[in-house]
């Protein structure tokens, strides 16, 4: 396949990106989108029907499969409502946000958000000082917590429909939970410090105002449960008509008015169909050409593929990252432990497109739509509703201009209006946090088995040692070898 076919994929990618920076309004329709994924598939689509039907065809069953599950997740958790005011003290919340990490990864991403976002917000309606909790719920709820099951996550879930056992991720619980400590512990600390200045009258205004957790909709628990199981044991096409019908029973059982108080509506759901339609078709070029000549970009060790994942998903899609980097290791020749690359790659990659990338609040992952930071009794109402590809139709084009830097740190505007001392401290809590997260987050990743495998060029494992790693030079070939093996051939 000439590498010019790569073209479309590489445009895709970048209007994904760059399209709702520069043209929002227009990138804000439905029909936009579907104009740039058929402007760019469909050339792909021509020459994949006349030169391989079949691969055509394969890639047609895995976005029926992949966009299915979305829906039906999107569906059904969009029947349960959670309501409540409870004291939004740092212990609330950070049990808030550990609780909807850990259903993350059986609900989804974006069924935990859409269902803990409500009573969170609502909460802290009292309290003036809440930006860093949505920021962290972004983290944790959003993206993190949907690492151990297929079902969290749709890379993760891309590559359960390529071959890898639903089991597998089991594997990544310890990077998983690593992450999963350090975030929670810095948001207890943050909290705690951010809650002792709050102002008295809020403080007192939180205590009177308590309202026990409601839940409507129950019944769309059970269907969750039903779903899992499906993916679990069923497979396709009997897969697909189980989600359905459960997603069907869903809409028939639950009353509307609990969906309208949910704000559910099918516009975010056919946003994602129309995307990864045209990423589907794009990207088939890309992993072609990678599983052939992959081995020519110099990326073999894990920990290569974990930053490297990582990098790029940090401004792209995380999905067609995950795949892209799938189809390189499956390149490489190595040892075919799982869908045809060792079990420390494929776990680089996991983790590499489920933290690295996703923690840079792209764009196209989360958007503050509602004011989460507005004064008054009108915030239980706000709604971060584009969470993992999650979009309000009607968003207003001036609250989404005042909330352009909604999810930083430290406001620019704010900043440059300060005077030099506040410049300096809120710097240098910026600079505290980065250092915090890179410490918790990156510098022990992948850490592999105890066993020792044998690589393809020697006796050593194929995974990191550490974030400096000691690697040698044979045969014109960059590796990574354990402590151990490293005594041995020396």
């Amino acid at each position: 396949m000439p590498l010019y076919t790569v073209a479309p994929f590489v445009t895709m990618l970048l209007a994904i990106a760059l399209l709702p920076l520069w043209l929002p309004r227009w990138w804000e329709s439905n029909r936009s989108k579907l104009i740039v994924s058929l402007g760019l598939g469909l050339p792909i689509l021509v020459l994949y029907a006349v030169r391989q039907p079949e691969a055509l065809l394969s890639m047609a069953e895995e976005y029926v499969s992949f966009i299915v599950l979305l829906a039906g997740l999107f569906v059904i958790s969009g029947g349960i409502l959670l309501r409540g005011d409870l004291v939004a003290t740092p212990l609330t919340n950070t049990a808030f946000l550990a609780l909807g990490s850990v259903l993350a990864s059986f609900i989804g991403t974006t069924g935990a958000s859409m269902l803990l976002i409500r009573p969170i917000l609502q909460t802290n309606r009292e309290r003036t000082r809440v930006r860093h909790t949505i920021i962290f719920f972004i983290f944790l709820v959003s993206n993190i917590g949907g690492m151990l099951t297929p079902l969290g996550d749709p890379p993760l879930f891309l590559g359960y429909l390529r071959g890898c056992p639903f089991a597998w991720t089991f594997r990544l619980w310890p990077h998983w939970g690593s992450r999963w400590r350090t975030l929670l512990a810095l948001y207890f600390v943050w909290d705690a410090r951010e809650y002792t200045r709050e102002p008295i009258a809020a403080l007192r205004r939180d205590r009177a105002e308590v309202e026990p957790l409601r839940v409507r909709g129950a019944l769309n628990v059970a269907w969750l449960v039903l779903v899992v199981l499906s993916v679990a044991l069923l497979h396709a096409p009997w897969r697909e008509a189980a989600i359905v019908a459960l997603a069907a029973l869903s809409l028939w059982r639950t009353p509307r008015a609990v969906r309208r108080a949910n704000g559910f509506t099918a516009y975010p759901i056919v946003e994602v169909a129309v995307l990864f339609a045209g990423i589907f078709l794009t990207m088939m070029p890309a992993l072609e050409i990678l599983r052939v000549r992959g081995g020519e970009l110099g990326v073999r060790a894990p920990w290569h593929f974990f930053w490297a994942a990582g990098i790029l998903s940090s401004f792209l899609d995380n999905a067609p990252t995950y795949l892209t980097f799938l189809a390189l290791g499956q390149g490489l020749g190595l040892a075919r432990e799982v869908v045809d690359v060792p079990h420390a790659i494929l776990a680089a990659i996991a983790v590499g497109v489920g933290v690295d990338g996703r923690q840079h609040l792209h764009r196209q992952r989360a958007e503050l739509h509602g004011e989460g930071d507005r004064r008054g009794a009108g915030r239980e109402d706000a709604e971060l509703l584009r969470l993992h590809a999650l979009q309000r139709r009607r968003a207003a084009a001036a609250l989404r201009a005042r909330h352009r830097a909604v999810f930083l740190v430290v406001d620019a505007r704010r900043w440059c209006a300060s005077e030099p001392s506040a410049r300096l401290r809120r710097s240098m809590q910026v600079i505290g946090l980065a250092v915090v997260l890179t410490l918790g987050l990156f510098v022990a990743p992948l850490r592999a088995d105890a066993q020792r495998r044998p690589g393809p060029l020697g006796s050593g494992s194929w995974r990191p040692a550490g974030i400096f790693p000691s690697r040698r030079r044979r045969f014109g070939e960059d590796y990574t070898i354990s402590a151990t093996s490293r005594a041995a051939t020396s």
